[in-house]
Order: structure tokens, then C-alpha cells, then sequence
């Protein structure tokens, strides 16, 4: 009894130790590639800055800028380090009727991520009808901090 199933178990590891790494092999294969987003934001060249501005937040240790260029894009300038102890942080866009908090409102623009300084792009006439960025932790469940983003109703 116990050498029959000694000799189905040396049988069962031959033919996994075969098996396995081929499976494996042919799975690595086989899987699509990694996404890839096609529309990454260009850097704005400075001559094509119209106005920056500084973000009040919130929380008075992030530092960040708005940025509109001369063809109305607007995005933001997160220095990333003053957020380095808020794990997995996500910015989300709040239009200035929305009264409920992300992520159950609004739209995701990004996540906060690496060091140095960091360009999140603004949905477009973000600048314009104005509206607020939330910085949402997902370790905590809870927006971090915010910044009112005033409109200038078309002016520039």
C-alpha cells in the first residue's frame, strides 16, 4: 500500500516538475501587455504660461500651484513630499455643485506618486467655471486635505 503510493507521488512530481515551469512559461507568454495611456500631459513650455498661482489647502504643509496656459489648459503642481506620510493618495476634481466627497463624487484626475514635483492636468474650463481638488487617502478613507480652485468665469 505505502510503496504504490510512494511510486504515484514520484510519478505525480515527475510530471509537475515537467509541467509547471512549461505551463508557467506559456502563461508569461500569453498575457496582454501592460496598459499604456496614450494621453499623457505635455509639458508646458514656460512661454506658454499664462498664470500660476499658489493652492491654499486645507492642511498648510502641501505646497502646490495652479498653472493655466495660454490655450486655457489648467493643471496643478503637487510637491509630492509634502504628502509623503499619506499613503496611496488619489486627486479628484469637484465641481462647485457637487456636495458629496470622493471617491463617491467626482472625477479622478490621477494618483500622487514618487518625489519632486508633479503635474496633474485639470478637466478642461476647470479654471474657468472653477471648482475644488481633493486629495483622497486610501489608507485612511478620507480626503486628506482640499483646495478651492476659484473660476474666472472667462476672464483672463
Amino acid at each position: 500500500m505505502i510503496a504504490e503510493l510512494r511510486r504515484v507521488h514520484r510519478h505525480a512530481s515527475v510530471a509537475l516538475a515537467v509541467a509547471v515551469p512549461v505551463i508557467l512559461t506559456a502563461a508569461l507568454a500569453v498575457r496582454p501587455d501592460d496598459p499604456v495611456n496614450a494621453s499623457l500631459p505635455v509639458d508646458t513650455y514656460t512661454s506658454e504660461i499664462l498664470v500660476t498661482q499658489p493652492l491654499f489647502w486645507s492642511r498648510p504643509d502641501i505646497r502646490a500651484e495652479l498653472v493655466v496656459a495660454t490655450d486655457g489648459s489648467a493643471a496643478i503642481s503637487i510637491d509630492v513630499p509634502s504628502l509623503a506620510v499619506e499613503p496611496s493618495v488619489l486627486v479628484y476634481w469637484l465641481e462647485t455643485d457637487e456636495t458629496s466627497e470622493p471617491p463617491a463624487a467626482g472625477r479622478l484626475l490621477g494618483a500622487v506618486r514618487g518625489s519632486g514635483i508633479q503635474r496633474i492636468v485639470l478637466p478642461a474650463d476647470a479654471a474657468i467655471r472653477g471648482g475644488t481638488v481633493a486629495l483622497f487617502s486610501l489608507g485612511h478613507d478620507e480626503v486628506v486635505a482640499s483646495a478651492a480652485i476659484a473660476g474666472s468665469g472667462g476672464q483672463s
